[in-house]
């Protein structure tokens, strides 16, 4: 069964003996995914840091209410307001965290997709 393909293969024997072989459509090819995978690679990592650095802010929020609470707090109900206010922070906390979980899972995806695709233009490049 022969098969067909839409690369231009141009192979070039120079003087001292090398041979040198391009071919066309499979380079543009890899130089698309493997631009599109940085790209991708380069968004997880800004989503990443901007996640971490707001459950930062969460866990450096929570440290500072407590110790508010801690020192102000002169009667049961007052502390327990306060406790009901740090909850709060460390749910929306837990609500990101699993966020970014959700969130990783398709990128990783899209990463994977990428690396196969990369991989099977090697294995053609190979051919």
């Amino acid at each position: 069964m022969a098969s067909t393909s839409q690369y231009e293969i141009e192979i070039i024997i120079t003087n001292d003996g090398k041979v040198k072989a391009s071919v066309e459509g499979l380079t543009k090819s890899f130089v698309t995914l493997t631009t599109a995978l940085a790209r991708v690679r380069r968004e997880q990592q800004d989503n990443a840091e901007s996640i971490v650095g707001t459950n930062k802010y969460y866990t450096e929020q929570i440290s500072k209410a407590e110790q508010l609470r801690d020192r102000l707090s002169k009667t049961s109900e007052a502390y327990a307001k306060a406790t009901k206010e740090i909850d709060a922070l460390r749910m929306a906390q837990a609500e990101l965290t699993g966020q970014l979980v959700k969130a990783q899972a398709p990128q990783e995806g899209t990463l994977a997709f990428y690396r196969k695709e990369i991989q099977l233009l090697r294995e053609e490049q190979a051919k």
